[in-house]
């Protein structure tokens, strides 16, 4: 009987501290996917550098986004957007892309995008967006579309080959959602 009382505490205690390490819960699958892509791979410095983001729904019930109604592309309010170039190190943020992240732009960073169609947002420092959200409902395997100028984020005026990948945090399962890896490669402007 004593060994069987030692086992019951072991087992307890296992249960015990798996419940803490993993935060009190055991979390499941994310409930979305994210898959982005862009029009061109190759880019000429300077060109704008759209990045459209498709959300799907993988779970089994309803789950809940929101997008921005605005004339531009801002789909850096809802997801993160990282870049590096192909050393791995990540691409210069411009001052929006600063100012987007929540970051204090550099007092040397130019108050402009390197693409020169791109909006620079809403115009207060603390701000980089204006206009509305609205709330969607994105049924199992239905998909939502959102957009991210690239370039307006960061500093893609070198040429050469930038990856670019897309992530968005699923409250539902705790988990940082990554999407799949675009290469671009981006050229000269012609003189």
């Amino acid at each position: 009987m004593r060994i069987s009382h030692k086992f019951v505490q072991l087992f307890v205690l296992c249960l015990v501290f798996g419940f803490f390490a993993t935060g009190g819960i055991a979390y499941g699958q994310p409930a979305f996917s994210l898959t982005i892509t862009t029009p061109h791979d190759v880019i000429k410095a300077g060109s704008e550098v759209m990045v459209t983001i498709t959300l799907k729904n993988i779970s089994d019930h309803d789950i809940y986004g929101a997008f921005a109604v605005t004339r531009t592309a801002v789909g850096e309010t809802f997801h993160g957007i990282e870049i590096k170039n192909e050393k791995g190190v990540r691409a210069p943020l411009t001052r929006y892309g600063h100012v987007a992240k929540g970051e204090t732009p550099p007092a040397d960073k130019p108050n402009q995008s390197q693409n020169q169609n791109a909006s620079q947002g809403g115009g207060s420092e603390g701000s980089p967006f204006t206009g509305s959200v609205v709330s969607v409902t994105i049924p199992p395997g239905g998909v939502s579309r959102d957009a991210i100028v690239a370039n307006k984020l960061y500093d893609l005026s070198q040429p050469g080959k930038y990856s670019i990948q897309v992530n968005k945090w699923d409250g539902e399962s705790k988990t940082m959602v990554t999407s799949n890896t675009i290469i671009i490669t981006v050229i000269p402007a012609a003189p």
